[in-house]
């Protein structure tokens, strides 16, 4: 609100800035108040004014936005990861987290758009897979969809060439619960999804709003269902 508020008191700005340079009364050498030099002084003025104020207003912008980036920091920092500039605005970390790798990319919201997360987490599951609540569109998009008939997953939609692996990974109820916190965590509202690749399990958020508390559970979840995919792989 305070940066569509300075966008709308430019022409004020710049009115006020005029008007005080042509009238406001100053010793020699200024030329004499609505004089034509004082006004070949306001017009040149008034331009400057015209063009640093965008220019500052749009760096306050970046600066702030950027400022919503770091919010991460001093969680994963107590963690042991170490942090990056991702992109224009966006934080990237990377540490490990019960000896598994894992890379965290952040872009922030502002407004009406959503902040985005992307948390990978190393691992073997051995197949390909996407889940959601709607139809996840970041991979596997050529996979058939399944049905998950296992408890309180009925919800989710699932996408795999490999159903049974995605069914032997969910027929246990810690993988089950995890999914469901991941995936349906009423205080996170927003659109996420999972995928599970050969090499990592992927969490896709966007939300408005993380704690720390959400986001380690979130790192907690991710991690035991990388373990659980191994686990289960090794099964077959």
């Amino acid at each position: 609100m305070r940066i569509v508020l300075a966008i709308l008191l430019l022409p004020l700005v710049l009115l006020g800035c005029a008007l005080a340079t042509i009238w406001i009364p100053l010793p020699r050498p200024f030329p004499a108040a609505a004089s034509h030099a004082r006004q070949l002084v306001a017009a040149l003025l008034t331009g400057l004014v015209g063009i640093a104020y965008p220019i500052g207003l749009t760096r306050a912008l970046i600066v702030r936005t950027q400022r919503g980036g770091w919010f991460l920091d001093a969680v994963l920092s107590g963690l042991g990861f170490t942090s990056t500039r991702y992109l224009a605005l966006g934080r990237r970390y990377q540490g490990r987290v019960r000896g598994r790798q894992v890379a965290i990319d952040y872009m922030p919201g502002y407004r009406l758009k959503l902040a985005v997360l992307n948390i990978y987490v190393s691992g073997r599951p051995g197949f390909r897979a996407a889940i959601g609540q709607g139809r996840p569109l970041l991979d596997c998009r050529d996979c058939p969809a399944i049905g998950l008939d296992e408890p309180g997953l009925d919800q989710l939609q699932a996408f795999t060439h490999e159903p049974a692996r995605m069914h032997g990974l969910f027929a246990a109820l810690a993988s089950r619960d995890a999914l469901r916190r991941l995936l349906g965590d009423p205080q996170t509202p927003g659109p996420r999804a999972l995928y599970l690749q050969p090499e990592r399990v992927w969490l896709a958020a966007h939300f408005r709003r993380l704690t720390e508390e959400q986001l380690r559970a979130w790192l907690a979840d991710l991690v035991a269902l990388a373990e659980a995919a191994e686990g289960s792989e090794r099964e077959l």
